[in-house]
C-alpha cells in the first residue's frame, strides 16, 4: 500500500495547477506557453480554477473542452484538463493529454511533474509506471529546483520505487521550500503530514530489513 493509497486526502498535493505566467507545432505551442493570457482567457481559466477548488470536476472538464475548441493549443487549459482528468480517475485520457504536451514541451517542469504524479499515484494500478515516474520527477527537479511541487512528486516517485530514505529527503526539501515561499497553510500542513508518514514508512522498512 502506497502513500497515496493510505492518504486519499493528499490527492493533488504534487500536481502543479498554477496557471502559466503566461513555423512548427512545437514552436507554436512554445509561443502559447510564453505569452501572457488575454483578459478573456484569464477570466475563463479563473472560472475553471474556482470549479476545481469546489471539486466540480465534471463542470471544469466541460468548460475546459469548450475553451480548447476555440484555442486547441492554449497551454494552461491543456494542463488543467489533464489535472481534472486525474481528479476524475480518467487516467488514460490524462496520460494522452500529458504525453502530447511532453512531445510539444519536453522540458516543461509542470508537464514532467504532473505525468510523474499520475504514474506514481493512479488508484488504478495498471496506469502506474514507477521507473518512468521517477525519471520524469528527477527531470522536473533539474528544470525547476525551486518549485516545491516537484520535490513532493519526487518524494512520491521514490516511495513507489521503494527508495524510502530518498523519499524522506525529497519531502524535506518540499517542506522547506514551501515554508520559504510561504505556500498556502493547507499545502504546508499536507506536506508535513506526508513527511511524517514517509518517515514512519522508512523506519518500518529499515527494521524489516534488519
Amino acid at each position: 500500500m502506497t502513500l497515496c493509497d493510505r492518504q486519499r486526502g493528499w490527492r493533488g498535493v504534487g500536481l502543479v495547477l498554477a496557471l502559466f505566467v503566461i513555423s512548427s507545432r512545437a514552436e507554436q505551442v512554445a509561443d502559447q506557453a510564453a505569452r501572457p493570457l488575454t483578459q478573456i482567457e484569464a477570466g475563463m481559466m479563473a472560472d475553471v480554477t474556482d470549479l476545481m477548488k469546489a471539486e466540480a470536476f465534471s463542470d471544469a472538464e466541460a468548460k475546459l473542452r469548450d475553451i480548447l475548441k476555440r484555442n486547441p493549443d492554449l497551454v494552461p487549459a491543456r494542463q488543467m484538463l489533464a489535472a481534472v482528468m486525474i481528479s476524475l480517475n480518467q487516467y488514460s485520457n490524462a496520460i494522452d493529454v500529458l504525453e502530447n504536451m511532453l512531445v510539444d514541451m519536453p522540458s516543461d517542469h509542470r508537464v514532467l511533474n504532473n505525468l510523474s504524479w499520475l504514474l506514481s499515484t493512479a488508484s488504478d494500478h495498471q496506469y502506474r509506471n514507477p521507473p518512468r515516474a521517477l525519471q520524469l520527477a528527477q527531470d522536473a527537479v533539474l528544470v525547476a529546483p525551486g518549485d516545491f511541487h516537484v520535490w513532493s512528486t519526487l518524494a512520491e516517485a521514490h516511495h513507489v520505487n521503494a527508495n524510502f530514505d530518498q523519499a524522506v529527503n525529497a519531502m524535506r526539501q518540499a517542506v522547506d521550500i514551501a515554508a520559504r515561499v510561504n505556500a498556502p497553510v493547507e499545502v504546508r500542513q499536507k506536506y508535513n503530514q506526508q513527511l511524517q508518514t514517509l518517515m514512519e514508512t522508512a523506519t518500518i522498512m529499515s527494521l524489516m530489513e534488519q
